[in-house]
């Protein structure tokens, strides 16, 4: 984990410590008020911060209203989720979601 200060893209955590964006894998909500940030060389940490205000600060996206993720570390989009670099399966939400007509025609143009 990269420890970066300036107040380009960075939460503030512990004293005066940040996040480096490209490090997370994807964040969690926890509880409402809480979230769970999980980093690509598989440590967290909780902050205490809403989903909301950690998507804004850290840019990521949100896929679901429960999850945030780094573009960066999406391996596939599947029907029903997203799968990270790690295994990990993210859900969509259903205005979010893929179609399978939309898949097989991404598939096609790519």
């Amino acid at each position: 984990m990269k420890v970066t200060e300036g107040p380009e893209k960075v939460l503030p955590v512990k004293n005066k410590f940040g996040i480096n964006p490209d490090d997370v894998e994807y964040c969690e909500a926890i509880y409402g008020n809480y979230t769970t940030v999980h980093f690509r060389d598989g440590k967290t940490t909780l902050l205490p911060r809403n989903l909301g205000l950690v998507c804004r600060t850290l840019e990521l996206e949100r896929p679901h209203k429960s999850f945030l993720i780094h573009p960066d570390c999406v391996l596939i989009r599947e029907v029903g989720g997203i799968r990270l670099e790690s295994g990990k399966v993210i859900p969509v939400s259903r205005r979010k979601e893929i179609s399978p007509k939309q898949r097989k025609y991404e598939l096609l143009t790519v």
